[in-house]
């Protein structure tokens, strides 16, 4: 246990690597074989040990000291050149493994990279491009030449959203859906303009929910109202709202889409790096260039800034993207029930985005398959966690609907009388879909 501890101790300083004659992970446990001989004989596997986790990578491979026989021409480093080695090796092996989730480790090793491993008291080394070396003048003038590179990506990128932001005070419309269903309905519930709601939103089956307009552009309508309240309450500034109601109505979606389209930019960048194996840097520069390529793309400097159902569904997608494929530090069922509450929003928002969301809950769900233990009980596991938390936000927002257009009084009606809630509830995606399966309305 004491030597356990030390060891802890000396992990938490990367400069203090260096100083270590060898350390592995092996069996469950920490040690140093050179100070544990008889544990160390116990432990040891009978094939290449395959570390799980970035910690175990980063100790299991060799640490280069002064002392070191095995560094060749490295006998007259200093401790200094020897911490500095250390840092390297320690920040590459966990850069690698950075976007693993916690319960990562228990899944199948076969991505794992190579490093130096511990066989019956030999040496082995796995090729993958992991062998350390020392790091020269022309690799550390490389590091700047990327970070110089970098910058004058994120450069770039600072001005195509100075463009995407005066893009938003572009006059006119792409198509009139962008103000009919979003805008104006939005605009009657929040600020109680009269308007002539378009027919998704009227009949006795509406095919569009009232959770759209609402996360498109009725919040950015109630902030604006907190604001104005407390600029004349607690500011004591006197504004015309007749006068500035026609920019709000105007401005205010499309700066909250703009704020939504944020999201996109970062999914598309942690995605990217998430696909690229290697150095911090190689994976930033991956994930700039992504990021770059989809700030200067039209779709999001015309349309991801506007009112569309399409563009909020773009951003909930890019949402669960960054929850399921980046970093999330969960556990897959957490990850799975959040993603069930998203796809719920998504679909509810339009139902086209089934397609969208399925292929994120596959992967989750193989994720969970792929775990070493109790890999059939994991994905029961998460299988269930994701459809119930589906289930119960699809079901609160029928509920949503049903107050919306047809009052509370319809769903009390629908729980004194369970047995007769077909037709009384509203559940948006299913008239849609129905509505747009019939060729004759297509065609009309």
């Amino acid at each position: 246990a004491d030597e356990f501890t030390r060891l802890v101790r000396c992990l938490r300083s990367r400069a203090r690597l260096d100083r270590m004659p060898g350390v592995i992970f092996c069996g469950g446990e920490l040690m140093n074989p050179g100070r544990n001989p008889e544990l160390a004989a116990r432990l040891l596997y009978s094939k290449p040990y395959e570390p799980w986790s970035a910690l175990a990578r980063a100790i299991a491979k060799p640490t280069r000291t002064a002392n070191d026989g095995n560094t060749g021409g490295n006998e007259g480093m200093s401790a200094k050149d020897g911490a500095s080695i250390a840092n390297e090796m320690y920040s590459e092996s966990s850069d690698d493994d950075s976007d693993r989730d916690d319960d990562s480790a228990l899944e199948d090793p076969m991505h794992t990279r190579g490093g130096t491993h511990i066989v019956r008291g030999k040496r082995q080394t796995l090729p993958h491009g992991s062998s350390t070396h020392s790091p020269s003048v022309s690799s550390r003038s490389n590091t700047g030449v990327e970070r110089k590179a970098l910058a004058r990506r994120r450069r770039a990128y600072f001005v195509l959203l100075l463009v995407r932001l005066a893009a938003c005070a572009a006059p006119g419309y792409v198509h009139p859906d962008e103000y009919h269903q979003s805008v104006e309905v939005a605009a009657a519930d929040v600020l109680g303009y009269e308007v002539t709601h378009p027919w998704e939103f009227t009949g006795k089956s509406p095919a569009r929910s009232a959770i759209a307009p609402h996360l498109a552009a009725g919040w950015t309508y109630g902030a604006w109202g907190l604001v104005f309240k407390i600029l004349r309450r607690v500011a004591k500034i006197q504004l015309d709202e007749e006068k500035i109601a026609p920019a709000v109505v105007f401005l205010a979606p499309r700066l909250g889409m703009f704020l939504g389209s944020l999201l996109l930019d970062d999914a598309v960048e942690l995605c990217a790096r998430a696909c690229v194996v290697g150095k911090k840097t190689v994976r930033k520069t991956a994930g700039m260039d992504a990021k770059l390529a989809c700030a200067s793309s039209w779709p999001v400097l015309v349309l991801a800034i506007r009112p569309f159902s399409n563009s909020l569904e773009a951003v909930l997608f890019a949402v669960a993207a960054v929850v399921t494929l980046a970093k999330p530090r969960w556990y897959r069922w957490r990850v799975s029930g959040t993603l069930g509450f998203i796809s719920a929003i998504g679909i509810w928002t339009r139902f086209t985005s089934a397609l969208l969301f399925a292929p994120l809950a596959l992967r989750t769900l193989t994720s969970a398959l792929n775990f070493r233990v109790y890999p059939l009980a994991s994905s029961i596991l998460v299988t269930c966690v994701g459809v119930s938390t589906f289930v119960a936000t699809a079901l609160a927002l029928v509920a949503l609907d049903t107050v919306y257009y047809k009052g509370g009084g319809a769903l009390v009606e629908v729980l004194m009388d369970p047995l007769n809630a077909y037709g009384q509830l509203v559940a948006a995606p299913y008239n849609s879909l129905r509505y747009n399966s019939d060729v004759a309305n297509l065609a009309s």
